[in-house]
């Protein structure tokens, strides 16, 4: 029976499975009740896994895990485990879903001819390929079963965690910034952009406005405002430099890798606390996930439980929850 490698915490068909190939002769690592699952598609999905954190942190730096390749088996084992727990239970996917999202997935092509040479690429077919999103969304369906069990967070508990975390609803100082910006600069033949550049500072310091100065000599003249950067949001040498100029003072000429800068400081904020009316979505929509989380993890971890599972592979064994744990309150 094919294996399915669609992740269970985000039912996005995106088709990123062809971001890498499958390899046919894969080891054996894991067997699930029956069912086998490769080592080469443990990487893939661990691939994936990867691709899914950086999408939910929006370009925000975080600490890459080690552990990638083990949640992705566990999470595999999950699918394969709530596949059969959907079919136990007589959920069905709808037909037109299927399709829609099966068309969504080969409009990304440039035609069927081309598709199909890609699906023949990784070893599925456009018929296994229908059964994986068709499972795909009964897994979803069975989710969304499992969780409607939990009741809605009331505006009482939302309070009581505001009142017990109010240092965690400050609102850092923020300062907005406007920009003059002089493009394809090269330190070893750049004379006419830095000539530019000082024209543009020289007229700044006659008193001329900024906003017209920069409608004059900036490489974009409509991206002259840069709206407000935090601390913590920016470098340290920008945020150094933003924080300690004067409202409304103008800095001299930044050289940022292949472009000169003016900045200009429009404004500054100082830190503040949040109200609880400011962040009582955010807190009902945070403290909703980790219940959903709770719940789904106890679920799936007793699927995991009664199954039976053969790790041929013993690096894969992991003994705790299979969603990953996202504090959305910081997000």
């Amino acid at each position: 029976m094919k294996k399915i490698s669609i992740f269970v915490v985000s039912l996005v068909f995106t088709f990123t499975v062809f971001c890498s190939k499958k390899d046919p002769d894969s080891q054996v690592a894991i067997v699930v009740n029956g069912q086998e699952i490769t080592a080469g598609e443990i990487q893939l999905s661990a691939e994936m896994l990867k691709m899914e954190m950086e999408r939910l942190m929006q370009g925000s730096p975080f600490q890459e895990s080690a552990h990638f390749r083990t949640n992705a088996a566990q999470q595999l084992i999950a699918n394969l485990l709530m596949v059969e727990k959907a079919i136990e239970n007589d959920i069905t996917a709808d037909s037109a879903l299927v399709q829609e999202t099966f068309n969504r997935m080969k409009s990304q092509f440039s035609s069927r001819d081309e598709f199909v040479r890609e699906l023949e690429n990784i070893g599925e077919t456009v018929e296994s390929v229908f059964s994986q999103i068709e499972q795909g969304i009964m897994v979803e369906l069975l989710m969304k079963e499992v969780l409607s069990q939990i009741d809605s967070v009331t505006e009482e508990e939302c309070r009581q965690f505001y009142q017990s975390n109010t240092e965690r609803f400050k609102e850092s100082p923020k300062v907005r910034i406007s920009q003059i910006i002089f493009l394809d600069y090269r330190p070893d033949d750049g004379e006419e952009v830095r000539s530019r550049a000082n024209t543009a500072l020289n007229r700044l310091k006659e008193g001329q406005d900024f906003q017209t100065v920069a409608q004059k000599f900036s490489s974009r003249p409509s991206s002259v405002d840069m709206g407000y950067f935090r601390k913590g949001e920016i470098r340290e040498e920008l945020e150094e430099l933003f924080f300690s100029m004067e409202v409304g003072e103008t800095s001299d000429i930044i050289t940022e890798r292949d472009a000169l800068f003016i900045f200009k400081k429009e404004e500054e904020q100082p830190a503040r606390q949040l109200s609880f009316e400011e962040v009582r979505e955010r807190i009902k929509n945070s403290m909703e996930f980790t219940k959903r989380s709770e719940l789904f993890s106890e679920y799936v971890d007793n699927l995991i439980s009664k199954a039976d599972i053969e790790y041929r592979d013993s690096s894969l064994i992991l003994n705790t929850a299979v969603l990953p744990n996202r504090d959305l309150i910081n997000h």
